[in-house]
Order: structure tokens, then sequence, then C-alpha cells
């Protein structure tokens, strides 16, 4: 593959969604080069499964696009992706009315983010996305999941319009640096609401220090 390729698909120079297998391919390589040097990072498989829900949020994002432009409800399937569903299942993931959308224990805030990013607020879906991927990192199997498929959808939704939505991650440095700015903003303004990001920060920082703890034991 040409170099420009691939520079443009790292920098987000790309007018469509990537192939799955290429960029899932470019992910374990940068893992391993990371590991090589040292660099504190994610597993393998953890990598990979954070990759995977932001191109189905990617993928429902473009979907949802072709719908609007196409006039249709229910755009045909055309396919063309190496991991596209098989008929029959859904092509693009978005929120089910039916799903926990957002943790119970938020309350209002929660509730009001959630309300003002459906309306199309940018900021407050890039704030929920990192609430939601901060809440993930303090829970396990399906309901981690659950809230990290969210935050990579409502990130999507931040593209374009909210610059950090750009460097967003759904775990590691990145994402508790992300949380402590937003903390910190709402901490200076004097709201309220920067204890929910001042938690979603201790959760996130517990999270990484886990993994660096983890990696340092593999090494010893």
């Amino acid at each position: 593959m040409p170099k420009s390729t691939v520079s443009d698909l790292l920098n987000g120079r790309s007018q469509k969604v990537p192939d799955f297998l290429l960029m899932r391919t470019i992910v374990e390589v940068c893992q391993v080069i990371a590991v090589k040097s040292g660099m504190p990072i994610e597993s393998v498989t953890e990598l990979t499964a954070e990759f995977s829900a932001l191109w189905q949020a990617a993928k429902a994002e473009a979907g949802e696009a072709a719908r609007r432009r196409s006039g249709s409800p229910a755009a045909d399937r055309t396919g063309g992706d190496v991991l596209e569903p098989a008929p029959g299942e859904q092509s693009s993931w978005q929120p089910s009315p039916t799903e926990l959308r957002v943790p119970l224990h938020w309350g209002r805030l929660g509730m009001f983010r959630l309300r003002s990013a459906e309306r199309g607020d940018a900021r407050a879906a890039h704030e929920l996305a990192v609430l939601l991927a901060c809440e993930a990192c303090g829970a396990d199997g399906k309901e981690a999941e659950h809230w990290r498929r969210l935050a990579a959808y409502w990130n999507h939704r931040a593209l374009g319009a909210v610059p950090e939505a750009a460097g967003f991650q759904l775990r590691g440095r990145r994402l508790v640096v992300m949380a402590r700015a937003l903390a910190e903003k709402y901490a200076e303004a004097g709201k309220p609401s920067s204890t929910y990001f001042w938690k979603a920060v201790r959760q996130a920082e517990t999270s990484v220090r886990a993994v660096e703890a983890r990696q340092e034991a593999e090494v010893g």
C-alpha cells in the first residue's frame, strides 16, 4: 500500500470509513512497536476491542448520512467491508431506544447531556462520550462494552465540530487528560457538574494504573 494512502488514513483525510481489517492491522502493528519501545500501552486484545467500537460508530454515522442523502429510511445494504454484517443482521449500529443510555446514578446531569446530544449539541455529545468511556473503565464485561460502544457513538457525533473529539480514546492516559481538562473547566466556572468529571478522572486513572501494574508484572 502506498505511504500516502496510509498517511491519509492515519491523519483523518480519508473521505470514507476505511476497511476494518486494514485499520485493525495498523492498530496491531502500532501496538507491537509501542511494546518494543517500552511504552505503556493496553494489550492488543483491548486495543482491538476499542478500535472495533470506534469503527462501528463511524459506520453507523456513515450509514445514517447515506440514508439522509437518499431520502430513504433504510437504505439498501451494499456491503463492501470485510466485516460488514451478513444479510439479516444490523448493518450499522445505533443506540436502541430500549437500551440504558446513561448510568442511572448520573441523575439529571446524565439526562441533560443525553438530551442535548440527541438534539445535535456536539459539545454535549463529546462530553457524554468522555463520561461514558470513564464509566466503562470502572465496569467489567458486557457493561463496560456497552458504555464504550455508546461513548464511541457519541464522540463520533462530535467529530468535525469539537476539536478535542479527534483525539478521543476509549481508555488510557489520553482519556484521563481529556476528563481532567473538563473537570478543571467546570470547577473553574463553579459548576457543580465538575464533581461528575472528577469522578470520571478517578475511574480512568484507576484503570490506567491497573494496566501499567499488570504490564510491569509481566515484564518482571
